[in-house]
């Protein structure tokens, strides 16, 4: 399976493309299909892998936030 992001969409959420993928790199490609760039697991910032990280447990997976209590 081949997946990339392209320029509009690598700002918005490229972690979750590649932690669903199993991907450690995805290429950036113009609406041509042109690669421009290579978007690498090192790329995100820690910080982002671990809040990422616990949004997803936070939310159960859901990506919406829990019915309050």
């Amino acid at each position: 399976m081949c997946r990339t992001l392209t320029r509009t969409r690598a700002g918005s959420m490229p972690l979750q493309s590649m932690i669903d993928g199993n991907f450690r790199r995805l290429p950036v490609v113009e609406d041509d299909g042109k690669v421009i760039a290579m978007l690498s697991m090192h790329d995100v910032p820690p910080e982002y892998r671990i809040m990422h990280r616990q949004w997803v447990e936070w939310t159960d997976g859901k990506g919406t936030s829990p019915a309050p209590k």
